[in-house]
C-alpha cells in the first residue's frame, strides 16, 4: 500500500466548494476530508475530518510544497497553488451545477458531479492522488470495479464513478496515483454519484472542462444579481452571501446551520452537534442578511419553506424547531462511538433530538422572520398564514414565565409581529390584531419589568438573577427597546465589560468561559450592531475587524473562536456567523452613511 499523507483536520484549514445540494470541505493539502452525498444531511462519502479512517480524496503535491488559496472570483470555486522547489500547480475543486443554470436557478438540478483539477503553471511537478471512501461515516468500505476507462467504487447504495487517468494501484483501502509532470500537463478527475446499479455516462476531459466552466458562470451570474451594500466591507458581505448560497438545498431554500457534524464548540472534548439541518432558530437572522443583498428571492424562498415545514409538523404545544433539509420532522439522534471524532474528541452525533422540542423562541422567531417578507412578490403568497396565526394564538396563550433572554424577547415578538400582520394572517385566529397589539404591549413591558435590575439599571434580569447574556442584545436588534435607551446603554457596557473575550469578541454569556467555550462570531455581531445604532460608529467598526479576522484565508467563519490560540470551534463554516456579519456590515453601513 503506498504511504499516504495523514489529512489535516484543523478548522481554519478548510474550504467549501457546493452544488447547492451537498458541500465538500478541501484542506490546505488538497485532500477533501469531508463530504455528504446526495444531500448536506446524508450519509458521508469522506469522513476522514472526524475520523482518519472514514474516507478522504487527495490530489496534490507529492513531497513538501507550500501553498495559496482562493477563490474564483465571485463563485465558489476553489484554487489551491502549490509551489514546490521543481514547480507550480494549481487544483481546481468544483462542485458542478445544472447544465445552463444562471442566476437564481443556480443548484436546482445539480448533477452530483465534483470536479477537480491539477494543472502544472511551470517546471516540474511530481503529483500524488489517494482516492479513499467509505460509506456511512466510515463504516462501509469500498467494492472496487471498473466501467470502461472508469474507476467505480460501491458503497452500499451508493456508487461513485471516477473518470480521469486509471489509478497506479487499487488495493482494498484506495486507488492511488503518482505522476511526474511538466509544464502544462493536466490530470483532470470527475466524480459522478447515484445509486449502486445504475448506468452512467463517463465524462470525456473536454465535457469536464466545459461544464466547470458552465459552473464558474453559474455562480457569477448568481452573484451579479448580488450586488452587496457598497462601501468597505462589502467584498465580506458577498463572500458571506455566497457562502448562505453554498449552504442552501436549493431545491427547497433550506439553509442548513452548516454542512458538518460534531466539531466541537469548546476544543476537543466539547459540546457537539449536527448542523447539518435547518433551524427555525435564526431565521430572521438569515433573511436579515438575504435581504440585505438587495434581492428577496432566496429570503422568500427559505422563511416560505420553514413555514411549510413548520407547519406539517406543528402540535397543540407550539412548533418543531428543526427539520432536515427536504423538510423532515423526524431527526433521532444517534451517536457513533466507533468513531474517534475530531481531534479525538469523542463520539460522532448524527441527527438532532431538538426536532422533539417545542421551543418557547420558535413561534417568536419564525414571525419575525415572516414579518420581514410577507409583502414582498409571490411565492410569498403561498406562505401558510394559517399555522402562523395558530403560532401567535399558542404564544399568547402560554402561561407567564421568567425566561432566559432570548426566550423572553421571542415571547414579545411573537405577539408584536402578530399585531403588526394584521389581517395578512389567515384566520380563524382568536388573536386579533388589536388583541395582539395589546398583547405585545402588556408582554413587552413585563419583559422590560422583570429584566430590569435596580442595581446596575441594566437589562439582566431575566431568569431571575443578574446573569449576563449576550441575548440582551435582541433588544434592540428586534426592536423592543430603543438603541438610545437609557437602560439599554448600560445594559450594552455590562454585557461589553463582561463577557468580552482579550481578544475583543464576546462570549454568549458569563459562565461561557468557565464551560470552556469559545467566543461567540455570531454575538460579537450582534454588539456591532447595537452599538452602530446607538452612533458608537469607530468602536463598532473596530469590534467588526477584531471579529472578520478570524475568518480562514478564504474568508470563511466557523461558529466560535478558543480566544488565546485563535483556533475556529464548532460546525464550519457556519451560516449563523455569515448571515451576522452581513447584518452588522449593513448596519454598519447605515451609520457610516449618516456620518459621513
Amino acid at each position: 500500500m503506498r504511504p499516504s499523507r495523514p489529512c489535516s483536520t484543523e478548522i481554519a484549514g478548510l474550504a467549501l466548494v457546493s452544488d447547492c445540494h451537498s458541500a465538500a470541505l478541501v484542506d490546505g493539502q488538497g485532500s477533501i476530508t469531508w463530504m455528504c452525498l446526495p444531500r448536506f444531511d446524508s450519509r458521508s462519502v469522506f469522513g476522514a475530518l472526524l475520523d482518519p479512517t472514514a474516507g478522504h480524496w487527495r490530489l496534490g503535491a507529492a513531497g513538501l510544497s507550500e501553498t495559496t488559496r482562493v477563490y474564483v472570483k465571485d463563485t465558489l470555486v476553489l484554487e489551491t497553488t502549490f509551489q514546490t522547489p521543481t514547480g507550480r500547480a494549481i487544483l481546481t475543486d468544483a462542485f458542478l451545477v445544472g447544465q445552463g443554470e444562471r442566476g437564481h436557478e443556480l443548484g436546482l438540478r445539480s448533477p452530483h458531479v465534483l470536479l477537480r483539477r491539477l494543472v502544472v503553471a511551470e517546471g516540474r511537478f511530481t503529483a500524488e492522488g489517494s482516492f479513499c471512501p467509505r460509506g456511512d461515516f466510515g463504516r462501509t468500505p469500498p467494492v472496487w470495479g471498473t466501467d470502461g476507462p472508469a474507476l467505480t467504487s460501491t458503497l452500499d447504495a451508493v456508487q461513485l464513478t471516477v473518470c480521469g487517468s486509471p489509478p497506479d494501484e487499487i488495493e482494498p483501502a484506495g486507488a492511488h496515483w503518482l505522476r511526474d509532470l511538466t509544464t502544462g500537463q493536466s490530470l483532470t478527475f470527475t466524480m459522478l454519484s447515484g445509486p449502486a446499479g445504475q448506468p452512467v455516462a463517463h465524462w470525456s476531459e473536454p465535457e469536464a472542462l466545459a461544464r466547470l466552466a458552465d459552473t464558474t458562470s453559474a455562480w457569477q451570474s448568481w452573484s451579479g444579481l448580488h450586488p452587496g451594500l457598497g462601501g468597505p466591507w462589502n467584498e465580506q458581505v458577498r463572500l458571506s452571501g455566497r457562502v448562505l448560497q453554498g449552504l442552501t438545498f436549493a431545491p427547497t431554500g433550506a439553509v442548513v446551520a452548516a454542512p458538518t457534524t460534531s466539531l466541537p464548540r469548546a476544543g476537543a472534548g466539547g459540546p457537539t452537534h449536527d448542523g447539518r439541518y435547518a433551524s427555525v432558530r435564526g431565521a430572521d437572522n438569515v433573511a436579515r442578511a438575504q435581504l440585505a443583498g438587495a434581492c428577496s428571492h432566496e429570503a422568500v424562498r427559505t422563511i416560505g419553506w420553514l413555514v411549510d415545514s413548520a407547519a406539517n409538523g406543528a402540535a397543540d404545544d407550539g412548533l418543531q424547531e428543526v427539520f432536515g433539509v427536504g423538510g423532515e420532522a423526524d431527526l433521532s439522534e444517534q451517536q457513533r462511538a466507533e468513531l474517534d471524532g475530531w481531534e479525538a474528541s469523542g463520539p460522532v452525533r448524527l441527527g438532532d433530538d431538538r426536532w422533539t422540542r417545542r421551543d418557547v423562541a420558535t413561534a417568536g422567531e419564525l414571525l419575525s422572520a415572516v414579518a420581514l417578507v410577507h409583502q414582498l412578490p409571490p411565492p410569498a403568497a403561498k406562505i401558510r398564514r394559517r399555522i402562523l396565526a395558530a403560532a401567535a394564538d399558542t404564544r399568547a396563550a402560554s402561561p407567564p414565565r421568567r425566561d432566559a433572554a432570548r426566550d423572553a424577547v421571542m415571547r414579545w415578538v411573537a405577539v408584536d409581529r402578530a399585531a403588526a400582520l394584521g389581517a395578512w394572517l389567515d384566520g380563524p385566529s382568536v388573536l386579533t390584531p388589536s388583541r395582539a397589539s395589546r398583547l405585545a404591549d402588556l408582554e413587552g413591558s413585563a419583559v422590560l419589568r422583570r429584566a430590569l435590575d435596580p442595581l446596575t439599571g441594566a437589562y439582566t434580569g431575566f431568569s431571575g438573577t443578574t446573569f449576563v447574556e449576550a441575548s440582551a442584545l435582541l433588544l434592540v436588534l428586534t426592536g423592543l427597546v430603543p438603541a438610545a435607551d437609557a437602560a439599554m446603554d448600560r445594559t450594552v457596557e455590562l454585557i461589553s465589560g463582561v463577557l468580552s473575550a482579550p481578544c475583543g469578541l464576546l462570549y454568549r454569556d458569563e459562565q461561557a468561559a468557565a464551560r470552556h467555550e469559545g467566543t461567540s462570531l455570531l454575538c460579537t455581531f450582534w454588539l456591532v450592531e447595537c452599538l452602530a445604532a446607538q452612533g458608537q460608529f469607530d468602536r463598532a467598526a473596530a469590534i467588526f475587524d477584531q471579529a472578520t479576522a478570524y475568518a480562514n484565508d478564504v474568508g470563511l467563519l466557523s461558529e466560535q473562536t478558543e480566544p488565546r490560540s485563535g483556533q475556529l470551534l464548532g460546525n464550519f463554516p457556519s451560516s449563523a456567523s455569515h448571515a451576522g456579519l452581513i447584518c452588522a456590515a449593513a448596519s454598519l453601513q447605515e451609520a457610516r452613511s449618516t456620518r459621513f
